[in-house]
Parts: structure tokens; C-alpha cells; sequence
């Protein structure tokens, strides 16, 4: 869900909504847990288990207007952006303490170049990611930082530092809920360490 946009995903919900029964349980990914808006879902206890149970009939609050579904955009690569050859060594690639280093010195727009030219080579890399919403967050970019923390945490559900940003992006935007069941999984988080030292 994380990747749809927000009409491919209200759509998405909907459908899900319809298929599943009462007490009916909808397992989500560790990042796609901040797209649940129903407030009929209740998140279920249980570690490690992104889980949610339907308690009564949904009823969804569906627009006035009706939404075309538009057809997909066609994302034009920014010119400012270098490209780097797939073929490098793993010596010659960016590093992330670099781009950390320029993030430090305030050069955010470099910091952001060097991480997306990082995730171009190897797209996996949850730490970059959690950078790039720092920088994006540094540029006053939410969107883009709530993306890119997004991201972080697919990667690696255990990003304490991707889930407490993104926490509070939603909570700026007036998404409690989403901002609550965010701060849950942060104590979860927490709890599970103290226990286990």
C-alpha cells in the first residue's frame, strides 16, 4: 500500500473492507500500518504481528464526488540528479557516512543527491532511506520525508528512529491515529528490548 497513491488506496481499502468479515483479522506490512485510516480496525496485541480486526460493520465515508482514477503519471527524472553507472566496485559507490557528513554541514540538497544516487546502486539500504527523510524533513519536504521513512521502515520494521519521524509528520498533520498507532509500535519496540536485556 505504501507505494499506491492516495486514490489507488482508498480504493484498495474499500475493496478489502468488502471481502473481510466481521471480527475478521487483516494482516498489514510493518509500514503499511500507517495507512489504515478506519477507525473500525483495532490493531491486535501481539509482537511482531501487524494485525488489525474489523469490530463492526465499516462504514467508509465515500466523497461527494465521484474519483476518476487517473492513469499512472509518468515521473520525469530530475536533471539536477547525476547518474551513477551500475558497474562500480563497492569501493568506488557513495557512502552513507558521507552523505550523513554533508547532511551535518547543512548541504541537504547534495545530502539528498548522494543518497538517492546510494539507493540507485543498491535500493535495499533502510539506513539511507531513514537519511534521506531526515534530509527531505531538513528541506521542509514531509511528503518526500514520510516516503522515504516509509521505506525505512518495509526494510526494517525495528527503525525506532524512522518510526518516532514519522510519528510526529503524522501528528503535524493532524493524523492522530495514525501518529498513535505509530507511538504503539515505538513503545512495542522499546518493551522488547528492555525485556530482552
Amino acid at each position: 500500500m505504501i507505494y499506491l497513491d492516495r486514490t489507488a488506496r482508498n480504493f484498495l481499502m474499500r475493496s478489502l473492507d468488502t471481502a473481510l468479515l466481521d471480527n475478521g483479522i487483516l494482516f498489514l506490512g510493518a509500514a503499511e500500518t500507517s495507512q489504515l485510516q478506519d477507525q473500525s480496525y483495532r490493531p491486535i496485541d501481539h509482537s511482531f504481528t501487524f494485525a488489525f480486526r474489523k469490530e463492526s460493520p465499516a462504514i467508509l465515508v465515500q466523497s461527494i464526488e465521484k474519483v476518476a482514477i487517473a492513469p499512472p503519471k509518468i515521473i520525469q527524472p530530475s536533471p539536477q540528479l547525476s547518474v551513477i553507472p551500475v558497474a562500480h566496485t563497492p569501493s568506488e559507490l557513495p557512502s552513507l557516512k558521507t552523505a550523513k557528513q554533508l547532511a551535518d554541514r547543512g548541504q541537504l540538497h547534495d545530502a539528498a543527491q548522494l543518497c538517492e544516487s546510494i539507493l540507485r546502486a543498491d535500493p535495499t539500504q533502510a539506513d539511507v532511506y531513514l537519511l534521506l527523510g531526515e534530509v527531505y524533513q531538513g528541506l521542509n519536504q514531509p511528503k518526500q520525508a514520510q516516503q522515504n521513512f516509509q521505506k525505512a521502515i518495509y526494510l526494517n520494521p525495528e527503525a525506532y528512529e524512522a518510526l518516532v519521524h514519522l510519528a510526529l509528520l503524522k501528528e503535524q498533520e493532524g493524523d492522530r491515529s495514525a501518529a498513535q498507532r505509530l507511538k504503539q509500535r515505538v513503545q512495542r519496540i522499546i518493551n522488547d528490548q528492555n525485556r530482552s536485556n
